[in-house]
């Protein structure tokens, strides 16, 4: 910590405040909003989008290659 800052224990404390009143989130929701009010857009997302072909899957119709076990090439006799 800073020389000029208070004890560490004291700033812990005051974090641990912060984070109990949930401070951090409700500063990142305000500084989102303001910033989509800024570039002309609402202040709140209308939808969530969730791309499917970025999360790999094992479930049936997945592309065989991330379910295959791939083979160790060993070489004998050496």
């Amino acid at each position: 910590m800073p020389h000029d800052f208070p004890p560490w224990t004291a700033v812990y404390k005051q974090y641990q405040r912060w984070k109990r009143d949930e401070v951090f989130e409700k500063m990142n929701h305000n500084l989102t909003k303001d910033t989509r009010i800024k570039i002309g857009r609402n202040s709140e997302p209308a939808a969530d989008i969730v791309d499917s072909q970025s999360i790999k899957t094992t479930e049936k119709g997945a592309l065989k290659v991330t379910t295959e076990r791939k083979k160790s090439k060993v070489v004998k006799g050496i």
